[in-house]
């Protein structure tokens, strides 16, 4: 009898605790909250899943490095040094005859169509690759290590 009494605790434990629970799905039902309360609250995990885009204000197929530049007065080389003061970039070097750009800390929380589009502009601006060697180094300052190349072609990180 003991047995079975236990058992029966357990079930109804189990059983009242069932609706608080979390579960997998985007929403959950649950008796405390009205059904308008999960209205436009879907969870996306990722910011770039490849189907949703987090944000599609720039469109890849129409954007260009002159939008960025227009929108800032066109004026490129003050678009750069807001760039540099927000820490996406830090400064230019040359390393065995091809230039460098060492990039800042905020340049890793960018979207790597982000990352793509504002070595586009820095292209864009100054024509790096429009002279031998057609390319240029993206490098972490506080590794010391290149991270990457930007061409023609676009923009390749390691």
């Amino acid at each position: 009898m003991e047995f079975m009494t236990k058992n029966l605790v357990l079930a109804l434990l189990l059983l009242a605790l069932t609706p608080f629970s979390a579960h997998a799905d985007p929403k959950f039902m649950d008796i405390t909250w009205y059904s308008d309360h999960w209205v436009d609250q879907d969870f996306i995990p990722y910011y770039e899943n490849g189907t949703d885009p987090h944000n599609n204000q720039w469109d890849k197929s129409t954007w260009k490095p002159a939008d960025w530049v227009e929108m800032n007065g066109n004026n490129g080389a003050a678009l750069i040094s807001q760039w540099q003061r927000v820490d996406i970039l830090k400064g230019r070097d040359s390393e065995n005859g091809a230039p460098v750009v060492d990039i800042g800390t905020n340049f890793y929380h960018l979207s790597s169509y982000d990352k793509g589009r504002v070595m586009a502009t820095l292209d864009y601006v100054y024509n790096v690759t429009a002279k031998q060697p057609s390319m240029f180094y993206l490098r972490d300052p506080k590794t010391e290590k290149i991270i990457g190349y930007y061409s023609k072609a676009g923009l390749s990180l390691h």
